[in-house]
C-alpha cells in the first residue's frame, strides 16, 4: 500500500498558513462533536468494494506520519479504513487534533513534504478546490506493486482526512473526488475554537489600534504645546475699530493664538472686520462662519473622540480638519492634529467593517 508522506516541520512559514485556513474555514458548521473519529469515515461509493481489514482500523501517530521518529503536534487519534476491487485500492484516513491550528498546520507539512520530494516522488502536486483553503492533490506513478495513486488532503476543523485511489490501470478519478466530497461533508467544524481565535485577532487590532490612537494623540499634544506662543500679546486694543482692505500681506502672516489679531510686519491688525462679517486668513477676506463649537478644528477635535461612540463622526471630523487648515492658518496645527486623529479612527473603523463582514 501507499507510503505516507513525512512532513516537514517548517513552524513560523506553516503557522502563519495554519492561522490563515483556521479564519478562512466555514464559520456556518456545526460546533466540534464527541463522535469517535471512526463513525466519521463515511463508507465506500457504490460499487463491488471489499473490506480490506489489514489497512482497517486505528493509526498511530507513527503510522499516520509513516515514520517511526515522527513528531506531530496536537495530534489525538488517527483511524483508517480501506476498501478494494479487483486491480483497485481505495483508503480514507482521518486524524483528530486538540486544535484547528495544529490540523492546518499538519495539513501544510504535509503538503510542504510531497512538493519536496518525500520517498516516493510526486508526479504532481497542485491545490484543489472545493475542500476548504489548504487542499491539495498528489498523483504519484506505479511502484514495484504495479500501483499509481492518487490522493487528496484537505482540513476540517480539527480534523485532517487523506483520501487516496490505487490502481493498475486507468486511475477512475470520479471515485475518489466522490469519497473525498463525502468525507469532506461529514467532518464538523470546531465553530467554537474559531469564533475564540477571531474574537482574539479582533481584541489585538482593537487593542493595538487605541495603543497607536493614544500615542500618536499625546505625540501630537506636545508638538502642539511646543508650538504654542504666550497668550499676552501686546496688541493696541485701539485697532479693534480699524478696518483696512489696503494691508500688505506678509510671506508668512502670523496671527495671535485667538486668531483675531495678524501681525502685517509692523503692527498687530485685526483680521476681524470693523462689522464682524468677514476675516483676514492670511490671503484673503473671507465671510465668518459662526458655528456651534467655535470653529471647524474645534469640530474636528470633538469628532475625533465622539467618533468611538460614532463612527461616522470620524470621516466627518477629517473634513472639518481639512477645511481648518485650509481656511484659518492660526489653528493650523489643532487642524492637523484633528485630521490624524480622525484618519486613525477611519481606518480603524474601516477595518472592523471587513473583519465582520469577511469572517464573522
Amino acid at each position: 500500500m501507499l507510503r505516507p508522506l513525512q512532513p516537514k516541520l517548517l513552524f513560523v512559514v506553516l503557522l502563519s498558513i495554519a492561522i490563515a485556513a483556521a479564519l478562512n474555514a466555514p464559520a456556518s458548521a456545526a460546533s466540534p462533536s464527541t463522535t469517535a473519529t471512526s463513525d466519521l469515515i463515511p463508507g465506500p461509493p457504490l460499487g463491488p468494494w471489499f473490506v480490506d481489514t489489514e489497512y482497517t482500523g486505528p493509526m498511530t501517530m507513527s503510522a499516520f506520519y509513516g515514520s517511526p521518529t515522527a513528531s506531530a503536534p496536537g495530534f489525538s487519534d488517527a483511524y483508517r479504513k480501506a476498501w478494494y476491487e479487483p486491480e483497485v485500492a481505495l483508503e480514507d484516513r482521518v486524524a483528530h487534533y486538540n486544535s484547528v491550528v495544529w490540523a492546518a498546520y499538519a495539513l501544510s507539512s504535509f503538503k510542504v513534504g510531497a512538493q519536496r520530494g518525500n520517498t516516493p516522488t510526486a508526479t504532481s502536486v497542485r491545490s484543489i478546490s472545493g475542500f476548504g483553503p489548504g487542499a491539495f492533490e498528489v498523483t504519484y506513478p506505479a511502484g514495484t506493486d504495479g500501483y499509481q495513486w492518487d490522493e487528496i488532503y484537505f482540513a476540517v476543523g480539527d480534523y485532517v482526512a487523506w483520501v487516496s485511489l490505487g490502481a493498475t490501470g486507468a486511475l477512475a478519478r470520479g471515485v475518489l473526488l466522490d469519497q473525498s466530497s463525502r468525507q469532506f461533508a461529514s467532518l464538523p467544524a470546531a465553530t467554537a475554537e474559531l469564533h475564540s481565535i477571531r474574537t482574539g485577532i479582533l481584541a489585538t487590532v482593537v487593542g493595538v489600534a487605541l495603543v497607536t490612537f493614544v500615542l500618536v494623540a499625546g505625540i501630537l499634544l506636545i508638538v502642539v504645546l511646543s508650538l504654542r506662543r504666550p497668550a499676552t500679546v501686546g496688541v493696541d486694543h485701539r485697532a479693534l475699530e480699524t478696518y483696512s482692505s489696503t494691508v500688505q500681506q506678509s510671506a508668512s502672516p502670523q496671527f495671535s493664538p485667538d486668531g483675531k489679531w495678524w501681525w502685517d510686519g509692523q503692527q498687530w491688525v485685526s483680521a476681524i472686520s470693523s462689522d464682524g462679517l468677514r476675516s483676514w486668513n492670511g490671503a484673503a477676506w473671507v465671510p465668518v462662519r459662526k458655528m456651534f463649537m467655535v470653529d471647524y478644528a474645534t469640530h474636528s477635535i470633538f469628532a475625533a473622540g465622539f467618533g468611538v461612540f460614532c463612527g461616522l463622526l470620524w470621516p466627518y471630523g477629517f473634513w472639518c480638519g481639512y477645511l481648518a487648515y485650509k481656511e484659518l492658518p492660526h489653528r493650523r496645527t489643532q487642524a492637523i492634529v484633528g485630521m490624524v486623529l480622525n484618519a486613525i479612527g477611519y481606518v480603524w473603523l474601516v477595518l472592523v467593517i471587513i473583519y465582520r463582514y469577511r469572517w464573522a
